[in-house]
């Protein structure tokens, strides 16, 4: 979740041009956080910190994909894929890590699917595309240590992109980060 979206209160569709890169206003709140931290630190004089060691060396993570669906209303599952065509239809993942994103096919029958962690409204994905493709998407990254629950509810409206008559959700898995173990 991005600090300054979550402290302002909107919504990721209200805050990007495409539910990823800011627009004017989402590029606003990070200027006015950024320019809030300079003048605090400046304010109190803060200490300037120092790098610890590099930071790259020795902080690899491991990216891994899950299937194991722990929660499903709705979803059909066809050739490995979960499928929904209905509004309120929704898949259930557990998972450990800092890092969520989600394995989908977008498509031009794509919809839109709102997406939950730990029961809390995080962003709206839209899985429309002008071609069908397998695609990663990412969702959340900072995430705290210890279980967490990504709930995928498939969105009364359609993306709007979409100008077919169909509304069509497929997830493939989620993909999840640990720690590289040595």
């Amino acid at each position: 979740m991005r600090i300054p979206f979550k402290q302002s209160g909107m919504l990721t569709e209200q805050l990007t041009a495409d539910m990823v890169h800011p627009n004017g206003k989402g590029y606003q709140l990070y200027a006015t956080s950024i320019l809030e931290l300079i003048r605090k630190n400046i304010e109190i004089d803060a200490e300037i910190a120092s790098l610890p060691k590099p930071l790259t060396r020795d902080q690899t993570i491991c990216l891994y994909e899950k299937k194991l669906v722990t929660g499903r209303k709705g979803f059909e599952i066809e050739n490995g894929i979960n499928i929904s065509k209905g509004p309120g239809d929704y898949l259930e993942y557990d998972f450990e890590g800092p890092i969520l994103g989600v394995n989908a096919i977008r498509s031009l029958d794509g919809g839109t699917l709102k997406v939950y962690i730990d029961g809390e409204y995080v962003r709206t994905l839209s899985t429309w595309w002008p071609f069908t493709r397998e695609r990663y998407l990412y969702i959340a990254s900072g995430l705290d240590k210890g279980r967490h629950t990504v709930r995928f509810e498939a969105a009364e409206n359609p993306s709007p992109n979409n100008t077919s008559e169909k509304s069509v959700i497929q997830i493939l898995s989620i993909i999840v980060a640990k720690e590289k173990e040595n």
